[in-house]
């Protein structure tokens, strides 16, 4: 049950997130929801469907370059560093692992398009700094929303709940 869990969640992440750059936004759902999976399952269970929908995702959005799959190691140091030393109850326990994950995203996105664009170097624009501003205030906004979400989901299946996780010190069974 925790794969069609995993696989549904992510999946949907990706089309929301396909659906919301499609109008010029920059929201990165399927990077939060791969620090909320990455937390309550652990990385090596999480991993490889989030690999799938990241190249997915920069195919469909049209990135040059990936973005996701470049970024995607960050998000998982994230989550294996909030799990053990954060808090993941309450609203702040919530919002800040989700403001890091929206910045990593925001500000290494910028970056990847700043060093592949032909003649403008590395130096960042405002807008630059908007972009991951931005995409910080989000997904902390969307985090703790997405985090109560999937509990209340994931507890009526049965399945591990990000609230919880620093009950135990190992990562839910995947049986």
């Amino acid at each position: 049950m925790v794969w069609v869990w995993l696989i549904w969640c992510t999946f949907s992440a990706m089309l929301l997130e396909i659906l919301v750059g499609n109008h010029g936004l920059f929201v990165p759902c399927l990077a939060l929801m791969g620090l909320y999976f990455s937390v309550t399952l652990g990385w090596r269970v999480a991993l490889a469907p989030l690999l799938l929908a990241g190249v997915v995702l920069d195919m469909f959005l049209a990135r040059p370059y990936p973005a996701f799959l470049l970024l995607l190691p960050v998000v998982v140091f994230v989550a294996g560093f909030w799990r053990r030393h954060g808090r993941c109850s309450g609203f702040w326990g919530q919002a800040v692992p989700g403001a890091m994950v929206g910045l990593v995203m925001g500000a290494g996105g910028v970056f990847c398009e700043r060093l592949l664009s032909a003649g403008s170097g590395v130096f960042l624009s405002w807008r630059d700094v908007a972009v991951a501003v931005a995409a910080a205030t989000s997904a902390a906004v969307l985090f703790p929303v997405l985090a109560r979400g999937l509990d209340s989901f994931a507890a009526r299946l049965a399945l591990p709940c990000y609230h919880e996780v620093q009950d135990s010190d190992e990562p839910a069974a995947t049986e």
